[in-house]
């Protein structure tokens, strides 16, 4: 599943990833701010985990293409 079109993009440059990097340490020096940290309630199983992951991608993938 592809959600933007890698053929017609061309990858940055060394010299373009540095200036970006610069950039957002420009604007955000203290770096992104977390407001509190999510505790899971109780222990998921991995086949919960796995069944959440795929029901989150498809809700992602509709309202991409909407």
């Amino acid at each position: 599943m592809k959600y933007y079109e890698s053929s017609s993009q061309a990858f940055p440059t060394p010299e373009e990833l540095v200036a970006l990097g610069e950039s957002i340490r420009k604007e955000f020096p203290n770096g992104p701010r977390i407001s509190h940290t999510v505790m899971p309630d109780r222990v998921y199983t991995f086949n919960e985990i796995a069944q959440n992951i795929r029901v989150q991608q498809r809700a992602l993938s509709a309202s991409l293409y909407q």
